[in-house]
């Protein structure tokens, strides 16, 4: 026979059994979230200036999708350029990279077809 007291340490050991699987289940969706975010936080851009006094330049870095690009500017080159200016070196530097790195996968396997191609006519016919 069960005691009534036996019978409350049973539901309130139910009770916390399913409080922690409650836990467990918010904590797994939290690590799924946090997964997510990470991997939407590739691509957000993010950029750091910095002022080097001794040089008498500005750094400035930009990351963005896993790459990091940066420039560097003389103080008289921004003091002479519009922000806009400056921001278009370095986005042009960065485009630059990311393009060329980008697409040399694909161009240069065609590239050494063609230059095979190329040679084996040059030499086509010689002996």
């Amino acid at each position: 026979m069960t005691s009534e007291k036996d019978h409350m340490i049973t539901d309130y050991e139910k009770t916390r059994a399913e409080y922690v699987q409650s836990l467990e289940t918010t904590v797994q969706h939290l690590q799924r979230q946090l997964q997510d975010l990470q991997a939407q936080a590739h691509w957000i851009p993010q950029v750091n200036n910095v002022m080097d006094s001794k040089d008498e330049t500005v750094r400035t870095t930009l990351v963005f999708g896993g790459k990091r690009v940066t420039t560097t500017l003389p103080y008289s080159a921004l003091k002479e350029s519009s922000a806009k200016d400056a921001a278009g070196a370095v986005l042009d530097s960065f485009w630059e990279n990311l393009i060329r790195d980008r697409f040399r996968e694909l161009v240069e396997p065609e590239l050494a077809r063609s230059k095979e191609g190329v040679q084996s006519i040059a030499g086509a016919g010689k002996w």
